[in-house]
């Protein structure tokens, strides 16, 4: 399936507009937590009622719903947002979300989105990257102590260069002369 650097744009833009009404809050080591009226509900949670709702038309309809997430699961959560329909509870529990995202960024653009936000390397297995090029993701990630300011950074990233996480070319020169 060929990338669409369209969609992959429009999904940041939707990410960066979902932190700015902090309806998003970026957390290391979270792909999607959903909190709805203050409760965190997660793989554990047994709030069918809800949880089988369509997660587009809930998350549009109530604006109280935030979610906790990743890059992967903030990119994930704005897809759906954007065109596919899926329940509450798939958008929590979808094991398929490096697929379905690979699909449109790219396995080796997740890869290094994914490595950026949590601050060490992160590989899939359909990843063509090598480990020193995920790693100098990593250390462009580090810049940005907050996860929010992070997140928005790899987004901004993604739209500057038409779909694509690029890291600057100082942070790959580095690598490339250190001893990692």
């Amino acid at each position: 399936m060929a990338r669409n650097r369209k969609l992959c744009v429009q999904i940041a833009r939707d990410v960066l507009t979902q932190l700015r009404l902090k309806r998003f809050q970026a957390e290391e080591g979270t792909y999607v937590n959903v909190n709805i009226d203050g409760d965190v509900y997660n793989s554990d949670s047994e709030h069918h009622s809800i949880l089988n709702k369509s997660f587009k038309e809930y998350f549009k309809k109530n604006k109280q719903v935030t979610c906790q997430v990743c890059a992967i699961g903030a990119a994930f959560v704005s897809m759906i947002n954007i065109k596919n329909k899926c329940s509450v509870w798939n958008v929590m529990m979808e094991d398929d979300k490096w697929k379905r995202l690979g699909d449109c960024f790219g396995a080796d653009n997740i890869d290094l989105m994914e490595s950026a936000f949590e601050i060490c390397v992160l590989q899939n297995a359909n990843s063509s990257l090598s480990h020193k090029t995920l790693y100098a993701a990593s250390l462009w990630g580090s810049q940005y102590q907050d996860p929010n300011k992070r997140l928005r950074a790899i987004m901004l990233n993604v739209i500057r260069n038409k779909g694509d996480f690029k890291i600057p070319s100082k942070f790959l020169k580095h690598n490339e002369t250190s001893n990692y």
